[in-house]
């Protein structure tokens, strides 16, 4: 029998050396149709845990969860906040807590329905910093010139006890109605200093990355083919800005040891499909040194990418993919060289199903390589926010556990059965290499169990897989072992002979109870003393001072095999009965059939029997008979000899007759 023991373990780093078991965890928060959650940013925190930053039915909310995703805390900031809200970015603070930025409507009152921008502060369990309060950032004059009081689209970063914001806010300026606002926060989050960019039109940050002397910006405008890469100084002031062919540019991330930028977004083609994109630019001077176009081909998306720590990327995109209703959003997570911009790998964030959407909008990397991260997006029709994370499955160790003369099946198809570690390097589908370990031990053989059983006729015996057996011969059965392996359970099966009786000497009772019984030459069975135990109590071989019946003795051998044997004692004395009794039989000698015919001289309400008994005193034959009615009695299958023909009254013999077949 083939048995397999199979364990899923993780390796991490050295092959062989056991780190953890793989995890690979998606869950979706908050009740179908009932909470509309969208997960927008995912920061790790110096606890080892994770904060997601979004929207949850209007409400601007935080949400910490532990590396299994299992949620620590949720708070919702819309009665704090006021009007409706949501939060676009979150960065750790020094102390270990939280500033989120985002936006709110109709949270400034009275008359107020223009969105602002709306920054708060947390501790570490997500509770508002009530010193600092909730700021809302709407109108600001800068050079003289004064805004109106909308502002969206924020963005921050961390620099310092500091921080930088990106905003887009209205100017009410005739054609162009938004303009870049980038403002410095102190640590209490009020504004240091204000710096507008006009960019070109409807201009909207989404990333900002810190570099050596300053800092970059991807800004997306309304109604035009290209998107904006902005370069500030730490005060703010424009050092260059290029355009970038791109339908969206979203994520950017900067590269200090080649002092280069990447942005990721996505792009169309001429004559082809919406693209996912990555371009990487010199940090001094903005010049585009390499672009990238990877994904489905299928409306694909860039969202985020970050910088590994062995100098790579990780990128995170929609891949978008057809089903029966036209399209689901898949994610994707690519692992992609940075010179040249070119694609190692990815890994899929898996879908419920063809139809429900999964699009990631934010990713961590968790290791050197970029193979453990950490995501989250949005699931589904109704909108609930997931979190997705893929740890320490960098090699899968298979435990085989094989019998004797089993073989097993390499995931390379190599064919072992000998114990010993194989390491297989394998390619998926999605170009990441996979090594699989696989340890293959071998029990030692089992040696077959032989079983001795004796029987007593008649008896049976259960062999192991439960089939009865009465008969002498050996059964082999086949089990399986505790460790699954076969295991051979041989019974060897004897059958004692019967217990039988060599000779008995019965003598006849002449009706004052003179009758006796003697067994002799007792044999069979297993052997020893033979115990005897009479119907009437006696317990010796030889039974005497008997009336005339019918008596039972069962023989007990000295392994507990018996037999049950049955002698008649005959009546030779005619009672009172007997002498107005006449009895009719023939044919003697007999062939088959005995007649027998009962007349009386007087009638009586006895109960007469005709009992047919050979010389060894066992009942051969029993039959009712009745007074003047002919009784047939079938001898047919009696062996040759004599008989002995008795008329009981009563179940007591009166009239004894000898019969030859």
């Amino acid at each position: 029998m083939r048995t397999y023991i199979l364990f899923l373990v993780l390796l991490l780093g050295i092959a062989g050396q056991i780190s953890a078991q793989c995890q690979i965890i998606t869950l979706p928060y908050g009740i179908v149709q009932t909470d509309i959650n969208r997960g927008y940013k995912i920061i790790p925190t110096q606890d080892g845990n994770f904060v997601i930053a979004g929207e949850w039915n209007n409400e601007a909310f935080l949400l910490k969860v532990n590396a299994q995703g299992q949620q620590l805390a949720l708070k919702k900031f819309g009665a704090d906040i006021t009007g409706t809200s949501f939060f676009r970015d979150v960065v750790e603070a020094p102390d270990g807590g939280f500033v989120a930025v985002g936006e709110c409507l109709n949270c400034v009152v009275p008359n107020d329905a223009l969105a602002k921008v709306v920054v708060i502060k947390t501790d570490a369990g997500l509770n508002l910093d009530l010193a600092t309060g909730i700021k809302k950032l709407g109108q600001v004059t800068v050079g003289g010139f004064t805004t109106q009081a909308e502002r969206t689209s924020p963005a921050i970063l961390r620099t310092g006890n500091e921080y930088l914001l990106a905003s887009s806010i209205s100017t009410g300026a005739g054609l162009n109605p938004q303009d870049l606002l980038i403002t410095s926060l102190s640590a209490s989050l009020n504004p240091v200093w204000d710096k507008l960019h006009h960019t070109g039109f409807f201009e909207t940050p989404y990333d900002l990355a810190a570099g050596t002397d300053g800092f970059f910006l991807t800004i997306n405008r309304a109604f035009a083919s290209e998107a904006i890469l902005l370069k500030v100084n730490t005060a703010g002031d424009k050092v260059w800005q290029k355009p970038v062919a791109a339908n969206l540019l979203r994520g950017i991330t900067y590269l200090p040891d080649s002092n280069e930028v990447v942005v990721i977004g996505d792009f169309t083609p001429s004559g082809q499909d919406q693209q996912a994109m990555l371009r990487r630019f010199d940090a001094d001077a903005g010049d585009s040194l390499d672009m990238l176009l990877f994904g489905d081909l299928l409306t694909d998306e860039g969202h985020d990418v970050q910088l590994l720590p062995n100098g790579d990327l990780l990128a995170g995109i929609i891949a978008n993919r057809p089903n029966p209703f036209g399209t689901y959003a898949s994610s994707r997570i690519y692992r992609i060289h940075t010179n040249p911009l070119s694609v190692n790998c990815y890994y899929l964030i898996p879908n419920p199903d063809n139809i429900t959407n999964m699009a990631v909008r934010s990713i961590v990397p968790l290791s050197e390589n970029g193979k453990d991260f950490a995501a989250t997006g949005i699931r589904g029709f109704y909108n609930r926010t997931f979190f997705h994370t893929r740890r320490d499955c960098e090699v899968t160790a298979l435990a085989v556990a094989l019998c004797p003369g089993e073989t097993h099946t390499l995931p390379n198809g190599q064919i072992v059965s000998t114990a010993g570690t194989y390491p297989v390097t394998l390619t998926a589908v999605n170009g990441c290499d996979s090594l699989v370990q696989t340890t293959v031990s071998v029990f030692a053989a089992i040696p077959p169990t032989q079983i001795v059983v004796a029987l007593c006729p008649g008896e049976t015996y259960i062999l192991p897989n439960g089939q009865p057996v009465s008969t002498a011969g050996t059964y082999p059965v086949t089990l399986t072992a505790a460790n699954g392996c076969d295991s051979l359970v041989q019974t060897t099966v004897s059958v004692f002979a019967a217990i039988t009786v060599g000779n008995v000497e019965i003598n006849t009772d002449n009706g004052q109870g003179t009758g006796s019984i003697q067994l002799e030459n007792v044999q069979g069975g297993s052997g020893g003393t033979y115990q005897f135990e009479w119907s009437n109590g006696f317990v010796t071989p030889v039974v005497e001072n008997l009336p005339g019946g019918i008596y039972q003795v069962t023989i007990t051998d000295g392994g507990g095999c018996t037999a049950v044997f049955e002698y008649a004692v005959m009546t030779v004395s005619l009672s009172e009965a007997a002498n107005r009794a006449a009895l009719q039989v023939g044919p003697n000698p007999f062939a088959d059939q005995i007649r027998v015919l009962l007349l009386l001289k007087n009638m009586t309400s006895a109960r007469f029997e005709i009992r047919l008994v050979n010389v060894y005193g066992q009942v051969c034959r029993l039959l009712s008979v009745y007074p003047g009615s002919l009784e047939s009695m079938d001898g047919s299958d009696l062996p040759a000899g004599l008989y002995f023909l008795q008329l009981l009254e009563n179940g007591r013999p009166v009239q004894v007759r000898k019969l030859i077949k």
